[in-house]
């Protein structure tokens, strides 16, 4: 097979025999858990896009690892959009309600690492557990930026040219606790002409796994273009 890149969907139909699929509930950050879970030849790590990360030949075996976020990738049925035009159906539509994400010490920790925020309502458990918090929350930016990765499970844009214009209306009604998982809910709230192109808002609401009540809003404001 001389294809090194090739989308799992079709990997697993040319070549089943040479496919050992697993799948891990939580996220492993290091070489050395991932070490551990190398229990074939090769161990591939896919993020959110791994049709693009397959990238072995399919002569021996492979491992795909998926996290909890993306394990459903290959199944899922994607808004595809191949025009500008094609937002247009989508205003005022659900675009996808998200599967639960886990909030762990670890990712709340790894996002406050990546923006230098050492604030002990993040870090100190003891001293968070026996203050009126509980426990270790979240920082406020925390689920907004969970949003583009869940996005892209749910849309397949082929466009030239798109940016982030701008994020607004960021509210968290609630502290997001550690040990809890929540899930969002993304809405094209406007589809807007330009001189070039095109700007959409889309809606998120982000709910507690098991609740319906909305704790965390945010809209993004992205811009796409035909050339």
């Amino acid at each position: 097979q001389k294809r090194n890149s090739i989308e799992i969907s079709s990997l697993q139909q040319k070549s089943p025999q040479n496919i050992e699929i697993s799948t891990v509930k939580q996220t492993p950050h290091d070489h050395q858990k991932l070490q551990q879970l190398a229990a074939c030849d090769y161990l591939l790590w896919c993020g959110p896009r791994p049709d693009r990360c397959l990238r072995k030949p399919l002569n021996c075996p492979i491992r795909v690892v998926f996290t909890d976020l993306f394990f459903d990738y290959c199944n899922m049925d994607k808004h595809q959009i191949r025009a500008t035009k094609d937002f247009f159906a989508l205003k005022d539509q659900v675009l996808f309600t998200s599967g639960p994400v886990a909030i762990t010490e670890e990712r709340i920790q790894d996002f406050c690492r990546g923006t230098l925020n050492q604030e002990w309502i993040h870090w100190d458990r003891e001293r968070c557990q026996s203050s009126h918090l509980g426990d270790i929350i979240a920082p406020g930016l925390f689920l907004p930026a969970l949003y583009p990765g869940l996005f892209w499970l749910h849309m397949d844009i082929e466009l030239p040219r798109m940016i982030v214009k701008g994020i607004e209306g960021i509210r968290v009604f609630r502290p997001v606790l550690v040990n809890s998982s929540v899930y969002c809910t993304a809405t094209v709230a406007e589809v807007l002409e330009r001189s070039e192109g095109i700007e959409v808002h889309y809606h998120v609401q982000f709910f507690p796994a098991d609740e319906s009540d909305c704790i965390a809003e945010v809209t993004f404001m992205n811009r796409y273009w035909d050339d």
